[in-house]
């Protein structure tokens, strides 16, 4: 552990490897999450619903994202982290396959007579409530993960790289939309 003349400590290459591999979770993770709002007034549109009820998709992934975090933390104590992320990930996609064809499969389904929305916007919100449980997984695994796996000197190094992948991920979804 050689340490530079202005008192920092290089990072090895597990560390560089590791440090850009959680780069690019959040920044996947992120990009996921700011999807759907510049999608709105395409949505609107296209399915002519009104905004306050597209703006319900947006609130219903923050809310399994949040909910998702506690019991996400508890399995990852319990179980290999290595494999619960990219689970999680990997049904946060699968949501957002099953939210891309929400309108077809919507078409298909009967109406359900007790719900006041459509078939197509009841698949779009359970695809969104299951990304926003998928995507949980990353901070419960991640920063445990960080603590494991980069030394006490360069862990303020690496968070503020977890950081800024969280901003690049949020500011790269509205211009690939656009």
């Amino acid at each position: 552990m050689a340490a530079s003349e202005n008192g920092l400590v290089s990072m090895d290459t597990h560390e560089v490897r590791f440090t850009i591999l959680l780069w690019v979770t959040r920044l996947g993770r992120n990009a996921l999450s700011s999807l759907v709002p510049p999608l709105i007034p395409i949505l609107a549109v296209a399915l002519e619903y009104p905004l306050w009820q597209l703006g319900l998709l947006v609130t219903v992934f923050s809310g399994g994202s949040g909910v998702g975090q506690a019991p996400f933390g508890y399995l990852s104590d319990k179980y290999d982290r290595r494999y619960i992320l990219p689970t999680g990930l990997g049904f946060a996609g699968m949501s957002y396959l099953l939210f891309a064809a929400a309108p077809r499969l919507g078409a298909l389904l009967p109406p359900i007579e007790a719900v006041p929305f459509e078939n197509t916007f009841l698949l779009m919100t359970t695809a969104m409530l299951f990304c926003g449980l998928g995507t949980s997984v990353v901070h419960p695994t991640l920063y445990p993960m960080i603590s494991e796996n980069i030394r006490d000197q360069n862990r303020g190094k690496v968070l503020g790289i977890f950081g800024s992948a969280a901003k690049v991920g949020d500011a790269s979804t509205p211009v690939i939309v656009g």
